[in-house]
């Protein structure tokens, strides 16, 4: 997995390390974004006046020029950033079906919550061709953060995936999942009342050891 925000590293460490206990092979890239060039980026992080104490959402975007009733002035801060068609195609393309799965049961899921950055990824992964090796792609789109000249070309993109996906069996799940926020049995900031509402429902996972 990769997460830009630095506020969430030693979360993401704590969840790896415990994670690998288990025996189950994860691996999250921390302070790191995903695009379409390897490099360097510069990311908007919303939250307190202090990045590392508490952040609540982090975009390429400046939330505040379309949301300006609900975000304030962003910390800007650069971060590492993976090609991410490059990488699926390195990393997950070549590798093989575990030897016990005599029913051919696997499947290759990816879940794409990027803030805004989709409208540029996505062209990306549909001309190099890795989206077809993913079984599923579960996906918030952010249409309400682009900006308004760009929102006509984000619809066009947003077409585009899906006719791709539906010509090579890819399930694409519209989905806004919040239930992260709830690894641990309890909230760890505050949330609006209709993600808190969402997160009611959720599976509540035992907490790290």
């Amino acid at each position: 997995g990769f997460e830009p925000n630095p506020a969430l590293a030693n979360r993401l460490a704590r969840i790896q390390a415990s994670y690998w206990r288990r025996g189950w092979r994860v691996h999250i890239f921390m302070c790191t974004a995903v695009g379409t060039t390897d490099g360097t980026l510069h990311m908007n992080f919303y939250g307190t006046d202090n990045l590392l104490v508490e952040t609540i959402g982090s975009s390429i975007l400046n939330r505040t020029d379309a949301l300006s009733h609900l975000y304030a002035k962003p910390t800007v801060s650069e971060v590492a950033q993976v090609d991410l068609a490059t990488f699926i195609a390195q990393h997950v393309v070549p590798r093989a079906l575990p030897a016990d799965d005599t029913h051919g049961k696997s499947a290759v899921l990816m879940k794409l919550d990027i803030e805004g950055m989709e409208h540029y990824i996505l062209p990306k992964l549909i001309r190099s061709g890795v989206l077809c090796n993913i079984s599923a792609v579960v996906m918030e789109w952010h249409r309400r953060l682009m900006p308004k000249s760009e929102r006509r070309q984000y619809d066009r993109t947003f077409s585009h995936t899906h006719d791709h996906l539906r010509a090579c069996r890819t399930e694409l799940i519209n989905d806004e999942d919040e239930t992260y926020m709830l690894d641990d049995g309890r909230m760890w900031f505050d949330l609006s009342k209709e993600i808190r509402k969402k997160s009611k429902q959720a599976i509540r996972f035992e907490p790290l050891p």
